[in-house]
């Protein structure tokens, strides 16, 4: 056993944010992998990215590789005003981690090769990023990881003891680096594979005995076909305990006093507000358990709803299917949910696409009973209530058919910012701060945008 580590020290990019040049590049080349992979290997490599993280301007890194590839200068001169588009979102499980260890009092802080410029860019978009007690980077710095002097500067500027620090990036070389001056480093492959080893170190209490115990306990009844382990484990707030969500799919229902024995007196059984599900906290870890049921023809029937059918909702369309794909079997002896997952890593349905678009987008505003209408009346009655209710209506809609046209599963209604490009991103957030004389004014400049880029998709009429 490892000695007990107390400080985490994170890498950004490939880590807790999905950084990727493709991300943009793969429009601009109009879904040519071919042309945009060449693109990356001889003009905006790797290596030219990596001298900007070193501190160089893109004003000067584009205007000398322009000289060099004068004919590819509109896509060179992309990278930078558009460099949010790189960003898909979130790697929402490294984050639940994060956010754990943030609930639990242990010292954050990031060490990252990211330009000084771009970084704003990031910080305003991740809320995530302020939870950090400290972050370096190599553009402020001029120095770059696997630079032994990085790390040492990283250590001395917030008096960091290298043998209390675990310190986690994706790239081996920059884990050997840490390693060498006495951090534990853990190169990251997946949120797994991180939490396995923060558990390791003691950073993170042992759920899993916990979670295997009660997957298999229900594994044990002949109904239930899988156990899968869902959802965030935490929010972001600063208390102690730490969420899980489970799904038991069983064919019949599972009886409630079963339930009871396995969860304690305390628990609440049997909530039916939503989903059928039970409520518990685990006492020996404080982790907070959400144990829905569902019947695997439910979840399939769901699944071809999306997949066959391209059946759109009013909002939320496609969250059930973004919740099969990021699920974690715990019991599946038959491989049942594992067959379910293969399916669910379809590509995006074009005619599901454009379903969305034709339920959610005409009541945003087109229509006479629109949300932007029905808003409307609402402030001239001076009725906020009316207000709250439909703005709220009308950004489920906007953010299905955002997903829709990025061709990306709904992720549900947690952290929705985040997967916004900026631009996007500061027009919601104008919305959700207006006062009532500038609301309607902000809602129109969020729509126009939106309807600007469904005409560019081919998915909307002038």
């Amino acid at each position: 056993m490892t000695a007990n580590r107390t400080i985490a020290v994170f890498d950004l990019g490939g880590v807790l944010i999905d950084w990727n040049p493709r991300h943009l590049y793969r429009k601009l080349f109009d879904g040519d992998d071919s042309a945009m992979e060449h693109f990356l290997a001889t003009v905006c490599t790797q290596s030219w990215n990596l001298q900007q993280d070193a501190g160089r301007s893109f004003a000067d890194a584009c205007a000398e590789l322009k000289l060099v590839h004068p004919g590819k200068a509109e896509l060179i001169d992309a990278w930078f005003p558009r460099y949010d588009e790189m960003l898909a979102g979130p790697i929402s499980g490294t984050v639940d981690i994060l956010a754990e260890l943030r609930s639990r009092g242990v010292p954050l802080y990031a060490l990252s090769n990211w330009s000084a410029e771009t970084f704003p860019v990031a910080r305003r978009r991740f809320e995530f990023l302020n939870w950090f007690r400290g972050v370096l980077l190599s553009g402020e710095v001029r120095l770059l990881k696997p630079d032994r002097s990085f790390f040492e500067l990283f250590l001395d500027t917030f008096a960091i003891d290298p043998a209390q620090a675990v310190f986690i990036d994706d790239l081996g070389s920059n884990v050997e680096a840490a390693s060498a001056l006495g951090m534990h480093g853990i190169q990251f492959t997946d949120p797994p594979a991180l939490r396995a080893e923060l558990v390791r170190v003691g950073l993170i209490p042992d759920t899993w005995p916990m979670l295997q115990r009660i997957a298999q306990r229900f594994g044990e009844l002949p109904q239930v076909q899988a156990v899968v382990l869902a959802g965030s484990r935490s929010a972001g707030a600063n208390d102690l305990e730490s969420d899980f969500d489970l799904y038991v799919y069983a064919s019949t229902d599972i009886d409630v006093q079963f339930r009871r024995a396995l969860m304690g007196q305390a628990a609440e059984i049997d909530n039916r507000f939503w989903e059928p599900g039970d409520e518990w906290s685990d006492p020996s870890t404080g982790a907070r358990l959400d144990i829905m049921y569902r019947s695997p023809e439910w979840i399939e029937d769901r699944l071809d709803r999306s997949l066959a059918r391209h059946e759109a909702a009013i909002g939320y369309s496609t969250c059930f299917w973004y919740n099969v794909l990021h699920s974690e079997a715990l019991f599946d002896p038959r491989g049942w949910y594992r067959r379910l997952q293969d399916r669910a890593r379809a590509p995006y349905p074009d005619g599901l696409r454009r379903a969305i678009v034709a339920k959610n987008w005409p009541i945003l505003r087109r229509n006479q009973s629109s949300y932007r209408r029905q808003i409307q009346l609402a402030l001239n009655r001076g009725d906020a209530v009316s207000v709250q209710h439909r703005v709220t209506a009308l950004l489920a809609g906007y953010f299905d058919v955002w997903f829709a046209i990025e061709r990306k599963a709904h992720p549900g209604e947690k952290r929705l910012l985040a997967h916004l490009p900026e631009p996007w991103a500061l027009l919601v957030r104008a919305v959700l701060d207006a006062q009532p004389e500038t609301l309607l004014t902000r809602i129109d400049a969020l729509l126009d945008r939106l309807d600007a880029r469904l005409r560019e998709e081919g998915l909307a009429s002038p």
